[in-house]
């Protein structure tokens, strides 16, 4: 059952799955929900077709929103392990140690992510690009992709405190 809130409309169908798996294969059936939903979606900016991989991820996720650093870290770092090309995991963990302030290995995992910069979304892609601006010291351009960042998506808090840091760093206080 798909919820089309713009439009309040409601859409139901059914698509059956072999396993787990097959739900991220994205030239299975999850390729089936999109074009029924009529949504073009470029595979480059699909995640992950290991579902442990993705599972991983997101107890990451669970565990890096309370700020459980160590099981986060736990998680992204197997996440990685069981599918190596997922991207996503690399830039969270680029940016836990950035926020602990261990900027070195922050820069050893944001070098990863800019090496596949081309498999995230325009989201994550801004954000790395600011992360590794950042952390190469060249935060005028960081503030730029922190801007881009707002535009695309201006409900995001987390964009505005990071441009506010980011000027911050440059002395540029008001």
């Amino acid at each position: 059952k798909i919820t089309d809130n713009q439009n309040n409309s409601t859409t139901q169908n059914k698509i059956n799955f072999s396993d787990i798996d097959d739900f991220l294969n994205f030239t299975g059936n999850l390729d089936k929900i999109a074009s029924y939903l009529g949504a073009n979606v470029s595979k480059k900016n699909f995640l992950t077709t290991n579902w442990n991989s993705f599972k991983n991820f997101y107890d990451g996720e669970k565990q890096w929103n309370v700020r459980d650093k160590v099981d986060a870290i736990q998680s992204y770092s197997t996440s990685f392990y069981r599918d190596s090309s997922f991207v996503l995991p690399y830039l969270r963990l680029a940016n836990i140690y950035h926020h602990t302030q261990d900027d070195e290995t922050a820069k050893k995992y944001i070098e990863i992510v800019i090496r596949s910069i081309n498999k995230l979304t325009i989201p994550d892609s801004l954000r790395a690009r600011a992360m590794w601006h950042i952390l190469n010291s060249e935060t005028p351009q960081a503030v730029k992709n922190y801007k881009q960042l707002i535009e695309f998506m201006p409900a995001q808090k987390e964009s505005y405190f990071d441009l506010a840091e980011a000027y911050f760093r440059i002395c540029d206080i008001e």
